[in-house]
């Protein structure tokens, strides 16, 4: 995919919004509506490189309804002209068309390998990467799969949506408490391994760790997360910046 004369092109993942208490969630929503407005006045493109939500699925005539502000302000963008991607990520369990269809979002369900500015940008949520992530990757297989889809459907929203907040609870927990030096030295390893190839830029989120290296062969970037940390990524057509809300460098 080529993306022609993009002058300034913005990057986010991992807001988790409905994961946190009442009082942070605010702020989560507060900071992420600023930076929408910042988007919307200076941006072409905005990348959403998965898990906006803690839980997401589509169920054919219902969404959660704490979703709506966030949803609105993306249609806001897209209605004024930014082309808004999004990338699923391992808390998106379904994504069957509304995003498309009623937003204007365009979606990726795996990585996304796109050319702005004559470079070339290898996007991905970066679950499933690691080595220790083999029972994850049959685990997803099975979630995504139609039957497993149609069979999560006969819930009501209601009990599906508990369940489903439960599940990425648990999902989180082990993220936080099992991530490690050693995992982020593998995310560099296939960094580094991508852009032996093809690419100049690889940029990750997932592991709620922001991360910018260089490397001879371009340029590596983990976007952190929008729960905590704050951290988003920018470029501006010639460089890449990794910084953190509200626009404090940290690279």
């Amino acid at each position: 995919m080529t993306a022609e004369h993009p002058s300034c092109v913005y990057f986010i993942s991992d807001a988790h919004l409905g994961k946190s208490d009442p009082a942070t969630e605010q702020r989560k929503s507060d900071y992420l509506m600023e930076f929408f407005r910042e988007v919307s006045q200076q941006g072409n493109y905005l990348f959403i490189v998965g898990d906006l939500f803690d839980f997401w699925f589509e169920w054919r005539w219902v969404i959660p309804k704490e979703n709506f502000p966030v949803l609105a302000q993306l249609k806001s963008l897209v209605d004024c002209g930014i082309q808004v991607h999004y990338l699923a990520g391992n808390h998106d369990f379904h994504l069957s068309g509304f995003l498309e269809k009623e937003i204007g979002i365009v979606v990726h369900s795996d990585e996304l390998d796109i050319t702005l500015d004559d470079t070339r940008f290898f996007i991905y949520h970066g679950d499933g990467l690691l080595s220790r992530d083999r029972g994850y990757r049959v685990l997803k297989k099975i979630i995504r799969h139609p039957w497993s889809v149609a069979l999560y459907r006969l819930l009501h929203p209601d009990l599906g949506i508990i369940i489903a907040k439960l599940a990425s609870h648990l999902s989180r927990d082990h993220l936080s408490v099992k991530y490690s030096e050693v995992d982020e030295e593998e995310n560099e390893a296939f960094a580094w391994r991508q852009l032996q190839s093809v690419y100049d830029i690889v940029i990750l989120g997932h592991s709620h760790n922001p991360k910018y290296k260089e490397f001879d062969e371009g340029i590596y970037i983990n976007l952190g997360d929008w729960m905590e940390k704050f951290t988003y990524a920018v470029w501006d057509g010639n460089t890449l910046n990794l910084r953190q809300w509200p626009d404090n460098k940290v690279d």
